[in-house]
């Protein structure tokens, strides 16, 4: 079964990483949902809204044709993230 709005669905989510040092590293991953690949990702020590638009900026660019993007309601997750999107 294939779902018509998949390829215009990216989705996105932090995760913690513990390094060999005991150092916390969150990485952000960025994935297109009708592909199941991996778009992006990126190691940061402290996340930002800021640092997290950047991301989406650098890999999702105006001639890619993604119209959504699922993500949780952290406010890392900020709303100009959606707005830049659509």
């Amino acid at each position: 079964m294939t779902f018509v709005h998949a390829k215009a669905i990216v989705a996105a989510d932090f995760f913690i990483v513990v390094t060999a040092t005991f150092r916390l590293v969150y990485v952000l991953v960025i994935m297109k949902v009708g592909s199941r690949r991996i778009l992006h990702f990126n190691v940061t020590d402290h996340p930002t809204a800021e640092w997290t638009l950047q991301q989406f900026r650098e890999c999702v660019t105006g001639d890619k044709p993604y119209k959504y993007v699922i993500h949780d309601r952290d406010s890392i997750f900020s709303s100009d993230l959606d707005s830049s999107l659509v």
